[in-house]
């Protein structure tokens, strides 16, 4: 190896080393939230005949939850969620709804703010004026299982307005 190509390489060995120390000081980036998985049910197996909001945290409370399902639905009795500090279950229930075609869905999270309620878009889908639609009384829910919520508060929010939704979903 001549003296200037070998030169080169030390120089080259010695700036990739430095980048690999800097990756590795620099702070790791925080993720936002995301679902691990969610469902949505036009007729609630959890209906608790009232619009509202659940965060389970706790093991003993998802058991709880389970064994209150009538019946416990397949795409949710195989979530193993570990409750640690980074995980919690959200069941968003729309109360009773007069005919089919109503629906809640669980969107991506808003990015957290510190300091404030870690907020859900929710979306909700209402029969279009004038539709013909069952006449059978329906009361929508979805749920899902989220990662690293961080806050301990959660504000749901209209996912078309980006508005707080109005109360019972929203808790004081």
């Amino acid at each position: 190896m001549s003296g200037a190509s070998g030169t080169v390489l030390r120089l080259v060995a010695a700036l990739a080393c430095g980048a690999l120390l800097l990756a590795c000081a620099a702070p790791a980036a925080t993720s936002a939230p995301q679902w691990s998985a969610t469902a949505s049910f036009e007729r609630c197996p959890w209906s608790f005949g009232q619009a509202g909001v659940d965060v389970i945290r706790e093991r003993a409370a998802w058991e709880q939850l389970l064994a209150q399902a009538k019946p416990i639905p397949a795409s949710v009795q195989v979530w193993k969620p570990q409750f640690d500090a980074k995980q919690a279950i959200v069941l968003v229930r729309a109360g009773m709804k007069p005919s089919a075609g109503f629906s809640l869905q669980l969107q991506a999270p808003a990015a957290p703010q510190a300091g404030k309620a870690l907020r859900l878009p929710v979306l909700q889908t209402r029969p279009a004026p004038g539709t013909l639609q069952a006449s059978v009384v329906t009361s929508p829910c979805a749920i899902g299982w989220l990662n690293q919520p961080g806050s301990a508060s959660v504000e749901l929010i209209d996912a078309q307005t980006a508005q707080p939704l109005p109360m019972p979903f929203n808790k004081p």
